[in-house]
């Protein structure tokens, strides 16, 4: 009888590794805001709207704007990034997040700010403009005027949700349509 209560927990631990697989195969990861429902909801309502298709000049009222940033997406072309000006129309006292992600699928979309160097010469994969990047990326703090510069990795044609964040409170997300030229 002795034997049987000691065998449970072996037993125990051969149906957990066969249900979950090898110890060594990659494990999911947790799920993050990008999976949650209010992520879905984003896309079908969004703060603001843009497309790649017609470029909007800074300063311009018809502008897409979420807080103190007016965004600006130039032309999209397969196996390039894309030139987005991010401009504050007023001070930007503080620091800006943006995360993005595609409509269709959740896949994530990668930033290119703040950096002392270009990104590879183009023609890029999508693998490579899936890989690039930043997946968060932090907007320092400026004044009125002081554009932010730097290019969005959009891996494909679609919608795209960016998401802006300050002080870890989501304050608008930000529709971009992405089309072929």
């Amino acid at each position: 009888m002795r034997s049987r209560h000691l065998l449970w927990p072996v037993a125990l631990c051969a149906v957990l590794i066969a249900c979950t697989g090898a110890p060594d195969r990659p494990q999911p990861s947790l799920p993050t805001i990008a999976h949650t429902p209010s992520a879905a909801a984003a896309c079908a309502h969004p703060t603001a709207t843009a497309t790649t298709g017609q470029q909007i000049g800074e300063g311009s009222p018809n502008a897409p704007t979420i807080g103190p940033l007016s965004f600006h997406p130039y032309p999209y072309q397969p196996g390039f990034v894309t030139k987005m000006i991010i401009h504050p129309v007023q001070d930007q006292p503080q620091t800006i997040v943006l995360t993005g992600q595609r409509c269709s699928d959740r896949r994530p979309l990668r930033f290119w700010y703040g950096r002392n160097e270009l990104p590879p010469d183009p023609p890029l994969s999508e693998e490579q403009l899936q890989s690039l990047g930043d997946l968060a990326q932090s907007l320092p703090p400026t004044t009125a005027n002081a554009d932010h510069g730097g290019y969005v990795l959009f891996s494909g044609p679609g919608q795209w949700e960016i998401t802006v964040r300050q002080d870890g409170t989501n304050i608008g997300v930000l529709l971009v349509t992405v089309a072929q030229q």
